[in-house]
């Protein structure tokens, strides 16, 4: 950073020939490129999104199988999750690729990652079944109705 203070040109000059990093000790580190660059960027996220949500929609179990190779931890997840992840991540990478905004689709990332994980594990795993069946049974009464209600 104090670099880019001292030596303005210098920097800017390295920026055209390719995307710079600046350091700061008490602080996040900058990046700078250029918008050319940047839009590029964001016009290859766009396409990428968008032909990974077209495959998903005629083709979700080659879809899933594209996000597990991306994301491994997606394979311990039973398959009606893996469903559901993917269709929030896609739906959160598409708006992110359109707006720019990210974060939200890392969130979702990070949770369902949490999720997998507590998958993994066999005790948590069939105390969410257990979980899910006791709600399916619960929704099952409450559609027929108890006697004399």
């Amino acid at each position: 950073m104090s670099d880019f203070s001292r030596r303005t040109t210098e920097v800017t000059k390295l920026v055209a020939e390719g995307d710079v990093i600046l350091g700061r000790r008490d602080a996040a580190d900058l990046y700078l490129s250029t918008r050319e660059r940047h839009e590029r960027e964001v016009r290859g996220l766009q396409v990428a999104t968008r032909a990974l949500a077209a495959l998903a929609a005629v083709r979700p179990d080659l879809a899933a199988d594209a996000l597990t190779e991306s994301l491994p931890w997606v394979a311990w997840l039973p398959v009606e999750e893996k469903v559901k992840c993917l269709q929030e991540l896609l739906g959160d990478l598409r708006a992110g690729a359109d707006t720019g905004e990210l974060r939200p689709f890392f969130l979702s990332m990070a949770a369902w990652q949490s999720s997998a994980i507590a998958w993994a594990d066999p005790d948590n795993a069939q105390a969410l079944r257990d979980a899910e069946a006791e709600e399916d049974s619960n929704d099952v009464d409450s559609v027929i109705g108890r006697p004399g209600a």
